[in-house]
């Protein structure tokens, strides 16, 4: 039997950070403002507080893809070529 290699559909904060290089407290400003790329909510033991969050990687792809890359540039009005 061949074993196939284990792909991670969900990262965490710090798998986030490692793979893509988005700093941890930067995704915790973007899930603050809703700016950020989709997230899930786990909840954490029965009486302990917080939980867990994951981003699931195909909506973090997506998110990144869709972001503007640097040094485009926007049309504006009236623009002179």
């Amino acid at each position: 039997m061949k074993i196939q290699p284990t792909v991670k559909i969900n990262l965490t904060e710090r798998e986030v950070n490692a793979s893509y290089g988005l700093g941890v407290r930067q995704l915790r400003l973007m899930r603050m403002r809703n700016t950020g790329p989709r997230f899930l909510k786990v909840a954490g033991r029965i009486g302990q507080r917080g939980g867990r969050v994951l981003y699931p990687v195909a909506d973090l792809e997506h998110w990144l893809q869709t972001r503007p890359g640097g040094g485009e540039q926007l049309p504006t009005c009236g623009a002179r070529a």
